[in-house]
């Protein structure tokens, strides 16, 4: 289901050249009197870590169950109502002009029906009579990688024959940003959606979604494999205390470049284990360099002075926008790469037991 949290965690706005106009809600919430709601731009499904929610305004449901809310717009958004109350919320996708009814029950806000918005008709459709299908045929199986790569690029299909279809909805927007960072995607597919939003991206002039996807298809580097060379590291200087991130796997034998975060708790439980090994084996050439994904400053100051772990740090608060992240396009944590003093890939998302084997036989 990654793909369908990656689809609504995009909620920027994009531009379609139009005059500002209102987008009118009215809102029928059975079990809702004086229910508050908040009106923002929560996605359908996980959030993410680095997803900044902001609020365009409140109301309360009245004795009868009823609320209205209007948003001044020149642009799709995705707008969600979400419940005080219970923290449930309704998400769907809105333009500029939509007058929209949304029905539903206060303990279940998140199942609302929404009526009124062709975008958000459209990809509904899409994902009830496209996606969901391949989903359930894939449901419940045991699958290799070969199989999971098969399902995953029967989705990426699916998707690239909706952006063809409809070159100028706001959802190809969003498909072509998932596209554009897929993983295991064949290259025939991707191939082919670079070239059509080449081709349809001027119908989505002068939006902030066009650059990141511009970024992703054209300008990212390609994830690092096995036996690829990094020659340095990029990062701002601003954010860290050490001369060069680059001397670090130059200067030791074997480096493991740790991806994590403070809200990872597969990464906070790996730590204390990667510190064993750094105590045993740091004299002999290893070392760890870790590299924070948090964007919230007093959570990683706080786990900081708690944990003291002695080996090189990097953080800027920049969240998955952070040189080094994009770099290594990581996209999940926790994440690892080791490298040699060549800065040689030797290993990548190796456990702590498989890392102290590999550092027993090579450093002694």
């Amino acid at each position: 289901m990654k793909f369908l949290i990656i689809l609504f965690v995009i909620t920027y706005n994009i531009s379609y050249c139009q005059s500002v106009k209102n987008m009118n809600i009215k809102i029928y919430l059975e079990n809702g009197a004086r229910t508050k709601l908040y009106f923002n731009n929560k996605p359908l499904s996980i959030m993410g870590p680095n997803f900044k929610v902001v609020l365009y305004d409140s109301t309360i449901v009245d004795n009868e169950g009823y609320a209205t809310f209007k948003l001044k717009m020149k642009q799709p958004e995705v707008i969600a109502i979400e419940s005080a109350e219970n923290g449930k919320w309704c998400s769907f996708i809105a333009s500029p002009g939509d007058s929209i009814k949304i029905e539903g029950v206060k303990e279940k806000i998140n199942r609302s029906k929404v009526i009124g918005s062709k975008e958000n008709d459209l990809f509904r459709d899409f994902e009830k009579n496209k996606i969901i299908p391949i989903i359930n045929s894939f449901s419940g199986r045991k699958m290799s990688y070969d199989s999971t790569r098969h399902y995953l690029n029967q989705i990426y299909l699916s998707q690239f024959n909706f952006v063809a279809q409809n070159p100028k909805a706001f959802s190809s927007l969003l498909i072509y940003q998932d596209l554009s960072t897929a993983k295991d995607i064949d290259a025939s597919i991707l191939n082919n959606a670079k070239e059509l939003y080449k081709i349809n991206k001027s119908n989505f002039d002068d939006n902030e979604l066009i650059n990141k996807i511009d970024y992703n298809f054209f300008e990212l580097p390609f994830k690092p494999k096995l036996g690829d060379k990094i020659s340095k590291i990029k990062y701002n200087p601003k954010y860290t205390r050490l001369k060069s991130l680059g001397r670090i796997f130059t200067s030791k034998k074997y480096t493991l470049i740790d991806f994590w975060a403070t809200w990872c708790l597969p990464c906070i439980k790996e730590m204390p284990n990667f510190d064993s090994i750094y105590k045993k084996y740091s004299k002999k050439g290893f070392s760890i360099l870790s590299i924070s994904s948090d964007v919230n400053k007093p959570s990683y100051v706080s786990f900081e002075k708690q944990k003291k772990y002695k080996w090189n740090f990097y953080v800027d608060f920049y969240g998955q926008q952070s040189l080094p992240i994009k770099q290594f396009r990581v996209d999940s944590y926790p994440t690892n790469f080791l490298l040699d003093e060549k800065g040689v890939i030797v290993a990548i998302n190796i456990k702590p037991d498989k890392l102290e084997d590999f550092l027993k036989e090579k450093l002694f």
